[in-house]
């Protein structure tokens, strides 16, 4: 079994993106960063394992620039952006969609945590905004979408559905309905955010993972059926 994924989206450009898998082992259990498998995967790329910054990740929408890693942990935030050097930004994931945001003219990373939950508050929304802020053309912008559950395993209540169908128009496109059950796209929704955001097609790259049909190689929340469960990191620095 592979210990990481990396992604295609970014082979040319001066910057690390990779996943753990099983392979390395939970990165966050109980609440708790597992500090010691961070620390693998990083050496397994040649990377400082001190440069490393997470979002504690509580289903928001609120993101911060990171200028150093001096804070391991940045409290009530799920996004995380830098200018910066060999600072390491990452999330933690389970079934929700880690996402990745990189500017290579304006030499800009970030990285975001996005559930339902998250989406419904508008972290992609929040993300774009900082990018255009910049002064980037969104069009530039690379945005890659990690493992997370898929379409064919997402299923949720009819009162999430009644919360998409709010925000979003031709809804029937983001779910499908099999007799009474209700199965959410998130990884749809988000293509169709950032495309309305002025995000290109062709600067995106989806994983094709499902991470509860997966989880003998990722973790799923879905799959383990109770409160205790692994979680894999997504990691991005500019190198």
């Amino acid at each position: 079994m592979s210990k990481l994924l990396t992604y295609r989206l970014f082979s040319r450009d001066n910057i690390k993106v990779f996943s753990t898998t099983r392979a390395i082992g939970s990165t966050k259990t109980d609440g708790k960063l597992k500090w010691k498998n961070l620390e693998k995967a990083m050496k397994l790329n040649n990377l400082e394992p001190a440069n490393l910054v997470f979002p504690e990740q509580v289903h928001g929408n609120k993101i911060e620039f990171i200028k150093n890693a001096t804070r391991k942990i940045i409290p009530k935030k799920d996004g995380l952006v830098t200018k910066n050097k060999n600072i390491f930004l990452g999330v933690v994931t389970a079934d929700c969609a880690p996402i990745v945001f990189y500017s290579s003219k304006n030499k800009m990373i970030g990285v975001f945590h996005a559930g339902y939950k998250g989406i419904l508050s508008g972290i992609l929304n929040e993300a774009v905004k900082i990018f255009k802020a910049d002064g980037e053309s969104l069009q530039e912008v690379k945005v890659l979408v990690g493992p997370s559950i898929g379409l064919c395993c997402y299923e949720v209540g009819k009162k999430i559905i009644d919360e998409f169908s709010k925000n979003f128009l031709n809804i029937e496109k983001f779910y499908s309905k099999k007799e009474d059950k209700y199965f959410l796209d998130l990884k749809f929704i988000i293509k169709e955010i950032l495309l309305a955001a002025g995000i290109s097609g062709k600067n995106m790259e989806f994983s094709a993972i499902c991470t509860k049909d997966n989880s003998s190689f990722l973790y799923s929340a879905r799959k383990s059926k109770n409160k205790r469960y692994g979680e894999f990191a997504t990691i991005v620095g500019m190198i």
